[in-house]
Parts: C-alpha cells; structure tokens; sequence
C-alpha cells in the first residue's frame, strides 16, 4: 500500500509541475536546461517507473501488458550509450507520457505488448554538415 502512495503523490507532483510549466509556455518564461546525458539511462528510468504500475494494476480481460526496451546499440546484451545534449528532464517527460498514453491504451484492449526503442538517424544539410540524431519510438500492439 505504501509503494502505492508513494506512487501516487509523485503522479501529483509531476501534474502540478506540468500544470506551472503549461503557464510559463504560456508566458514564454520556459527555459530548457540543456546537459549531456546518455538516453538510453533515461528511458531505462522512464521504464521502470511504470513496471510497478503494470505490476500492481489489473487489466480488463485478464490480458497482460509487457514492456520491451530496445537499443539499436546493444552489443552482446550490452546497450552501448546513446549520449544526447538536451533537457533530460523534458525528455524523461515526453517520454514518460508517451509509455503511460500507450500502457493505458493496451489495458484498454485487453493486453498486449509497449515496445520503446531507440534509432540513430544522420540528417543532412544542417548548420554543422552531417549530424546523428537519436529518434525514440513507442509502439503499443495489442494481442490478438
């Protein structure tokens, strides 16, 4: 009951925040603390917040929801860091509400499957010439 509360008031938490950030959006006070940090961490966190959830949580018609993570740098089971310069913060957020959209979704059709992965994608053209990018993608498929 106590992992349950404690669950619970940081879902409040994370509303009330996003509730001050949608007013500095707003006001256009906003700004992004851009640091090095390795994506596949973040995600991984992200991840295993909502393992609890999905433990503790009964679904309608019985079916399970599973999550899968997958890097396209794992080397022998081993994910190699994907290092990104961002707002780790606004990332583990979008990425967070990303997951808890497809979670509720897979509950919703009675189970099924969220798979989050990462891919490096080379953009042409920028400032800078050639660039690496990392692109997050959440699939929910749902069991038949």
């Amino acid at each position: 009951m106590l992992d349950i509360v404690i669950r619970n008031a940081g879902r409040l938490s994370r509303l009330t925040e996003d509730i001050l950030d949608v007013t500095k959006i707003e006001s256009h006070s906003l700004r992004l603390k851009k640091e090095l940090f390795d994506l596949n961490d973040a995600i991984f966190i992200s991840l295993e917040e909502f393992k609890g959830q999905i433990d503790t949580t009964s679904t309608p018609g019985g079916g399970d929801v599973k999550l899968l993570f997958e890097s396209v740098d794992t080397i022998n089971n081993n994910k190699k860091p994907v290092f990104v310069e961002a707002d780790k913060y606004r990332v583990i957020q979008v990425v967070s509400n990303l997951i808890s959209n497809a979670i509720k979704f897979s509950k919703e059709v009675g189970g099924g499957t969220v798979n989050v992965s990462i891919e490096r994608e080379k953009l042409e053209g920028g400032r800078r010439g050639v660039e690496d990018y990392a692109v997050v993608i959440v699939r929910q498929r749902k069991r038949y």
